[in-house]
């Protein structure tokens, strides 16, 4: 008996889903597939649902084989639901059902689509895609997009950048000094159109003009009791 997705008409191709290659008896296209896979989404979190994309602008394909796998170990993970009935199912894999999608008819599609759901789970997922146009011309187990595991949300980094921010502000503006010894340079700071300008007075200069001052003097005097 011949498994796998063209063999049956209906989609029902669990027996290839690990391996994603149809046992049709030839050998799949080694050129690229001239089909895109798109996710609605990039990343995820649990619960989430991302609406996956199979389509050909000018070659129409009779079925497909969809699972999403974990980078790491490269296992199901995952459930789908199907937007479409009449085009798509959900299938078992690897004992998990609608851990895959496949089609529903040998009929041509130029477009597929179908919903996954993601898991309580902190890995990166992978999708893998085998599309066949006819029974002896099929690409299978090609990498689809990569679906990344949110590690934190909008908020928090929104919250983290606005600190990280606020500190580097706080450490320019922050008067410099040596230890055992009074301030050298003395700061302020103003604000004009959302930029932070700083301005430094040395104490140096002050120090030099006082200095200034009392050698006049000296000379002065000098001057006058001669």
């Amino acid at each position: 008996m011949l498994t796998g997705v063209s063999a049956y008409q209906n989609g029902l191709v669990s027996e290839a889903c690990i391996t994603m290659v149809p046992g049709h008896g030839y050998s799949q296209q080694s050129t690229i597939p001239p089909y895109s896979v798109s996710v609605q989404n990039s990343v995820y979190s649990p619960g989430d649902t991302i609406t996956v994309t199979i389509e050909s602008a000018n070659q129409p394909f009779k079925g497909f084989l969809l699972s999403t796998r974990t980078i790491a170990k490269d296992e199901p993970i995952g459930t789908f639901s199907i937007i479409d009935s009449s085009t798509t199912q959900g299938i078992q894999c690897n004992g998990k059902q609608n851990a895959a999608a496949s089609h529903t008819s040998s009929s041509f599609k130029n477009k597929v689509q179908v919903k996954w759901i993601s898991p309580n789970s902190s890995e990166d997922i992978q999708l893998k895609v085998t599309v066949v146009q006819s029974y002896s011309t099929y690409w299978a187990n090609f990498l689809g997009p990569t679906i990344y595991r949110s590690q934190q949300n909008n908020s928090t980094t929104t919250t983290s950048a606005a600190v990280t921010k606020t500190s580097i502000i706080s450490t320019a503006i922050t008067p410099q000094s040596t230890a055992g010894s009074k301030t050298i340079l003395t700061t302020a700071s103003t604000v004009s159109n959302g930029c932070y300008t700083i301005q430094i007075l040395p104490e140096l200069l002050r120090l030099s003009i006082l200095l200034l001052l009392i050698v006049n003097t000296f000379l002065f005097q000098t001057y006058t009791a001669m």
